[in-house]
């Protein structure tokens, strides 16, 4: 008696395996988005923490200005270090030519983007600096500041437009940053 598989066999078990693929098919790409408005939102969270580190560190404001256009480029946000504590790049100084990051969404979460529904319209309800962005600065004590230099309290809405799920990234008054689920 020979001992091995059939061919009967094996393509039975490759039928069931097919088959349960299909059925996993739906979670595994539900996981995914669900993994990137997650990891956008992560992001965001470390980008904060990074600004008020560095004002931190460096004793002068750091900013992060939301939906800003630079050179006809439109970014969802920057941070860059604010020389003279006014929450607005200053183009042609070293705060344009030191900018610590730009985030652009769709380069790098699909799907993700500011949920307008929310924060007055634009998904942020951060206040306007006086070119009209939204904009919070942490100060060298890291808390954050707004444009009048009150404190810089605000929320940004995300959402992945594809299965409506989202996430807050929340800045209280005291600089305590987290995300929620909404």
């Amino acid at each position: 008696m020979t001992k091995g598989i059939t061919l009967i066999e094996l393509m039975v078990v490759v039928a069931i395996i097919a088959i349960a693929a299909l059925f996993m098919a739906p979670a595994i790409g539900e996981w995914a988005d669900n993994y990137r408005i997650r990891q956008a939102a992560r992001e965001m969270v470390s980008d904060f923490q990074f600004a008020k580190l560095k004002a931190i560190n460096r004793g002068k404001y750091c900013t992060v200005t939301f939906n800003i256009s630079i050179s006809g480029k439109n970014y969802d946000y920057i941070v860059f270090p604010d020389d003279d504590n006014d929450l607005e790049l200053d183009l042609g100084t070293s705060e344009e030519t030191n900018i610590y990051k730009k985030v652009i969404w769709s380069n790098e979460y699909r799907n993700i983007g500011f949920d307008t529904a929310k924060g007055g319209g634009d998904g942020i309800t951060f206040t306007n600096n006086d070119n009209g962005e939204p904009s919070v600065a942490f100060n060298a004590r890291g808390l954050p500041k707004n444009n009048s230099g009150g404190f810089g309290a605000g929320t940004v809405f995300l959402i992945h437009t594809k299965n409506n799920k989202g996430r807050q990234v929340v800045v209280s008054s005291a600089g305590r940053i987290r995300i929620d689920e909404y």
